[in-house]
């Protein structure tokens, strides 16, 4: 079971997720998404259509809180601890969902998430490099190879588009999948 995730200040923090396959991380590292924020094909990554206001099976949620079935966790085993700080939700629940249990959604459980507080934002090179690391771990070596050029191009863009240090961040973390 996934909450509903609040900010600090109360608002509403979008934590539903599509499973990523390079579709979806194309829509989003180069924008596409933006065309259409709310289209299933543009933004399936972010679940752009997803309200976060009713209980509802989903891929996957941003996890700073869980509610898990022993039997499930069981089944499938706890965090791999290979994924650092990122992508280790995505694993957990890509296994779950792969086991044939399913994810749920539920609103009426919510938990105050303060987003990037253990980071800051300042791994974005290391969050990407764990991305690849998702791909290789359940897709193979090809698709992983697929998603780091995809990821180096989109990066590579962005860091020409940005100024400043997001401009250097996307730089960096282009560098870091040679």
């Amino acid at each position: 079971m996934c909450p509903r995730l609040r900010n600090r200040d109360g608002t509403l923090q979008r934590s539903v997720r599509g499973f990523p396959t390079l579709w979806r991380l194309a829509t989003e590292y180069f924008f596409l998404r933006k065309l259409a924020p709310r289209s299933r094909a543009l933004n399936s990554y972010y679940a752009g259509w997803f309200g976060h206001d009713e209980s509802r099976e989903i891929d996957w949620a941003m996890g700073p809180c869980f509610l898990v079935r022993r039997d499930a966790a069981d089944a499938v085993g706890l965090f791999d601890e290979s994924f650092f700080m990122f992508w280790e939700e995505t694993d957990w629940l890509y296994r779950f969902d792969r086991a044939g249990w399913t994810n749920w959604f539920l609103p009426e459980a919510e938990v105050v998430h303060v987003g990037g507080a253990t980071h800051g934002g300042r791994m974005f090179a290391e969050n990407v490099k764990a991305l690849v690391g998702f791909f290789e771990k359940h897709h193979g070596p090809r698709e992983a190879a697929r998603v780091r050029r995809l990821l180096r191009s989109a990066l590579a863009v962005r860091g020409v588009i940005f100024p400043g240090e997001r401009g250097r961040m996307y730089r960096e973390a282009a560098r870091s999948l040679r």
